[in-house]
């Protein structure tokens, strides 16, 4: 709770900057452009609406951890990109259209937030040149569609090729404005018009890779080594778990089976929740041994949301699969002891964990949808050669 309150006083904070930042600007480049006060006026209004409605957006999915990667603990980073966009958006009402460098903007928020807050975001900064600018909706309609474009590209990057998503978002950024700058200039076509497009599609080249180092050093790869080592069945924890408890060691490995399986549809940080499905069942003695390991932020909040369920609920979708598999999977292994070699029913048993599970209002609060709980309990009757490994 205080460290959302921290992180709201952080958001409130920024935005105001954002707004005040967004009001000045709208203010001196309307009288730089001999803007009539009516004018004036009205476009600081569109201007403070346009910024208040993305940040409602970041807000929302910030405060309830539905942003990419780790960045709901970061969102500083998001809120520095969408300052610098809006110098940017500024900077572009005295420039030509065909030099306005706002695929990197589109790419650059996306990153550090999501597609969705990225696209939201991104837009309402493009409309503060077309708006304050007079550009029209040519403009606007180009570089929409090449930024959504990149936005869609780069939803996988890190299983992607770098340089082939950036070729073609250049390729398509060159393609844009080409039919709706170059060929709609009432001149004679000379080379010299692809100068300044050319130029604008290096330079957010350039600026895009910088944000791509940036964002693996700091996002992809910060804690890759840390969860090499935790999400290893083999390391000394989890070996020393083995020794003194097969039974729960067995649990935690099916736990994490599930965990990743169910984590790769509802496309959630899988190696988080393996994570956290690894160790979320071990003693006292076993779990002070892991601040040794250096538990990444994000299964570490899994951890502590999942031990407290029953005072305060399941919030996140991560502890709620978390939730759903151990108890299908503790659940399974308990039948199957007492069962002896008959079979258990397998649907039957995830009606029933799924039955108890709503009716004790743990989810009341929780940010997983129904269709998702209906996704994850079709994975788990869909394994069904996996439970005869299981109880093995």
């Amino acid at each position: 709770m205080e460290e959302n309150n921290k992180k709201k006083q952080k958001i409130y904070f920024a935005q105001t900057v954002i707004l005040l930042t967004g009001v000045i600007g709208g203010l001196l480049c309307g009288h730089i452009e001999n803007q009539s006060p009516e004018r004036l006026l009205g476009n600081t209004i569109m201007i403070l609406l346009l910024l208040a409605v993305s940040g409602l957006q970041f807000r929302y999915d910030a405060i309830n951890h539905k942003l990419n990667y780790n960045n709901s603990e970061h969102v500083i980073r998001y809120l520095v990109f969408v300052e610098a966009g809006m110098l940017f958006a500024y900077v572009c009402c005295l420039l030509p259209t065909e030099g306005w460098p706002f695929l990197f903007l589109f790419v650059a928020i996306s990153l550090f937030s999501n597609e969705t807050t990225g696209i939201v975001t991104a837009s309402s900064l493009l409309l503060i040149p077309v708006l304050v600018g007079g550009a029209g909706i040519n403009a606007f309609a180009l570089y929409f569609i090449c930024g959504v474009f990149a936005v869609i590209l780069f939803r996988n990057v890190e299983e992607s090729n770098l340089g082939v998503l950036v070729l073609l978002s250049g390729l398509v950024m060159l393609v844009c404005l080409t039919s709706n700058v170059i060929l709609t200039l009432d001149t004679v076509f000379r080379p010299e018009l692809f100068i300044i497009p050319i130029v604008n599609i290096v330079i957010n080249v350039l600026l895009i890779m910088i944000v791509l180092k940036y964002f693996f050093a700091n996002i992809i790869y910060l804690y890759r080594k840390h969860y090499l080592e935790l999400n290893n069945p083999e390391n000394s924890v989890m070996t020393e778990l083995k020794t003194k408890d097969k039974n729960t060691y067995m649990r935690s490995i099916h736990t994490a089976y599930f965990c990743d399986r169910i984590g790769k549809c509802l496309q959630l940080d899988t190696d988080a929740l393996k994570c956290a499905a690894y160790y979320h069942c071990m003693g006292e003695e076993l779990a002070k041994k892991m601040v040794d390991k250096m538990m990444p932020p994000l299964p570490d909040r899994i951890l502590s949301e999942y031990r407290e369920f029953k005072k305060q609920g399941i919030r996140s979708r991560e502890a709620a699969v978390l939730l759903y598999s151990d108890s299908v999977v503790s659940t399974y292994l308990l039948m199957s002891k007492n069962e002896g070699n008959n079979a258990v029913d397998i649907k039957t048993l995830i009606e029933a964990v799924d039955k108890k599970i709503r009716e004790s209002s743990i989810l009341d609060n929780c940010e997983i949808t129904t269709k998702e709980l209906s996704v994850m309990k079709k994975i788990f009757r869909e394994e069904k050669l996996y439970y005869d490994f299981l109880r093995g």
